[in-house]
């Protein structure tokens, strides 16, 4: 092999070897999802209407997925064994329940809402105001847990309960983002 060959395939590896390596390509990410609690899960609830999602699709769709974990939470709990009536286990029962209330309210309430409707501010403050509701009662469920010694089935419900309070923080993130700006202040316009 000639030499000015050798030096030119020489030349051309150490340039290739120093070159930068190539940008990771990241999957194309709605730009709802940038902001919620657990981006992953945000596009977990839904992925085949990812593509043709409207906010209100997803809004509902993380609401569904929440209200399914929630379900899913209580099951274990009614599998462990009876608590006493003032045990963290039995408050964290009816948090749980009464998060799935609020849950499916909001849900309903979301799917009669019309954008034409004068009040749909009124109406997702309203659903806003049940999903924090349902949060709240996840996150002292998840407190009171904290007290409870248990193996592998009370670590199970922990679990649980922690995943349903990452998705009910993307459904009120999702939620909320649904809402009309508020109207200008008078003499604002």
């Amino acid at each position: 092999m000639p030499i000015p060959l050798l030096l030119l395939l020489l030349l051309l590896s150490t340039a290739a070897a120093r070159a930068p390596p190539l940008p990771r390509v990241r999957p194309p990410r709605l730009p709802l999802c940038r902001r919620p609690a657990l981006p992953a899960l945000c596009i977990r609830p839904c992925p085949p209407a990812l593509p043709k999602s409207t906010p209100a699709t997803l809004a509902i769709s993380s609401l569904s997925a929440s209200l399914s974990r929630t379900h899913s939470a209580l099951s274990t709990l009614h599998r462990l064994p009876s608590p006493p009536s003032r045990s963290p286990l039995r408050d964290c029962l009816q948090q749980l329940s009464d998060s799935a209330d609020q849950l499916s309210k909001s849900k309903d309430e979301l799917n009669g809402i019309k954008e034409k409707d004068d009040d749909v501010r009124m109406e997702i403050d309203d659903v806003c105001t049940w999903v924090s509701a349902a949060l709240t009662n996840e996150d002292t469920c998840l407190e009171g847990m904290r007290k409870v010694e248990g193996g592998e089935e009370v670590e199970e419900v922990r679990r649980k309960v922690r995943e349903v309070e990452r998705l009910t923080s993307n459904a009120l993130y999702f939620i909320a983002k649904l809402a009309p700006p508020p109207p200008p202040p008078p003499g604002k316009n």
